[in-house]
């Protein structure tokens, strides 16, 4: 190679690492590596919301969303905002974070899967439950945790071996990683109690909506619970799908209650944590599969 040929090779690499790539080129890659595509159907939604969403943010630190279309590379305080859906049916993950890429995936698909199985209206729920998702990962940036708004499985536990019963012998334990799940629940709450305080009027209805979205969510995946674990002996039993993070029913349960902090609330969540983590230890003692003293 000529020298002359090497000073041009070297100009195009420095100007190609000094070049801010493009929204789209950055947007592209990941839903390559990820195996996604775009998702659009959603993007007049976000464009509603964001502005009140980012306004809520702005209480908590600089960080805020944008559309590939609004997105510089420049703007460190901006977090690239990009709704997916899958290729496949496989996973069912709602949203998750890249601290360090300074981008949110979003699942539209699977916000208005949940919404239409457990809300009490479509059209004020889906917006509402997208912008609770949306600020659960905003905290994560401002926790600096990595993560997700969750595991990215919501299937109901596989039936035992041999069609045995669940008797609900095995504890629900609060790991470090889902209590960080619910330090971060618990910042987004704050976040929209922040905006339901400002004269903003977009804002203070929007984080009404969220706080409404919470709300029904609950009651409904409280009904839809008792009444396929109807009969049951641990029909109390709050069960986790991943060791990531807890279980909905209960972050609800503490989200609404960070809303509303009530003693009816809170005892209702401590009746939860003793299903989970001390019952079963007691049922383990009535399952002879697992207690045989011979004293019995």
């Amino acid at each position: 190679m000529s020298f002359k040929t090497a000073v041009c090779v070297f100009v195009m690499l420095c100007y190609a690492c000094s070049r801010e790539r493009k929204a789209s080129e950055i947007t592209g890659d990941l839903l390559f590596k990820y195996g996604f595509v775009n998702d659009y159907t959603t993007n007049a939604v976000l464009d509603s919301i964001l502005p009140a969403l980012n306004t809520m943010a702005r209480h908590a630190g600089p960080r805020y969303f944008v559309l590939e279309k609004d997105y510089s590379a420049g703007d460190t305080n901006q977090i690239l905002l990009i709704p997916f859906r899958r290729r496949s049916d496989i996973g069912s993950v709602t949203a998750f974070s890249d601290i360090k890429g300074r981008y949110v995936m979003l699942c539209p698909l699977q916000i208005k899967s949940f919404v239409a199985a457990h809300s009490l209206s479509d059209s004020t729920d889906v917006s509402g439950y997208m912008g609770l998702v949306l600020m659960h990962e905003l905290a994560h940036f401002i926790c600096a945790v990595p993560g997700g708004f969750d595991s990215g499985t919501n299937a109901k536990d596989a039936a035992p071996e041999l069609g045995e019963r669940d008797m609900g012998t095995e504890p629900q334990l609060m790991t470090r990683y889902k209590k960080l799940e619910l330090k971060v629940d618990s910042l987004a709450v704050e976040m929209v109690k922040a905006g339901a305080a400002q004269k903003d009027l977009n804002c203070f209805i929007f984080s009404n909506n969220i706080k409404l979205a919470v709300m029904a969510s609950e009651f409904t995946v409280f009904g839809s619970r008792i009444l396929d674990d109807f009969g049951s002996t641990s029909a109390g039993l709050l069960k986790d799908n991943s060791w990531t993070h807890p279980n909905l029913e209960l972050r609800l349960a503490f989200m609404n209650y960070y809303f509303n902090p009530s003693p009816q609330k809170w005892e209702q969540i401590q009746d939860y944590l003793y299903e989970r983590e001390v019952a079963p230890v007691h049922r383990q003692e009535l399952d002879v599969r697992i207690n045989q003293d011979e004293r019995r």
